[in-house]
C-alpha cells in the first residue's frame, strides 16, 4: 500500500464520532450479554442478540480505533460485567 493510500484510509477515522458509539451501545443487551444486529431487531419480539452481530460490534470497537485508547483490544476496554457474558 502506498503512503498516499494509507493516508486516504486514515481519513476515514475522522468519520467515527461519539454518535457511532452511542448507537452501538444502544444495540447491547445487558441481560443476554450480546449485541443486536439493528435497532429494529432490538425492538421486534422474537429477535435476540446473536453471535455474529456481537462479533461485528466488538470488531468495530477495534477497527474504529477506540480500543487503541485502552490497550488495543476491545477486551481491555470493556468492564467484566460485559465480557463475562
Amino acid at each position: 500500500m502506498s503512503d498516499e493510500s494509507a493516508a486516504a484510509l486514515e481519513n476515514f477515522y475522522l468519520l467515527y464520532g461519539s454518535e457511532l458509539y452511542l448507537w452501538l451501545a444502544n444495540l447491547y443487551d445487558p441481560d443476554i450479554g450480546g449485541f443486536y444486529y439493528s435497532g429494529s431487531a432490538r425492538n421486534t419480539e422474537g429477535f435476540l442478540p446473536d453471535l455474529e452481530s456481537t462479533g461485528q460490534a466488538l470488531g468495530l470497537l477495534d477497527k474504529s480505533g477506540l480500543s487503541d485508547l485502552y490497550g488495543g483490544k476491545w477486551a481491555d476496554m470493556l468492564p467484566e460485567s460485559v465480557t463475562s457474558k
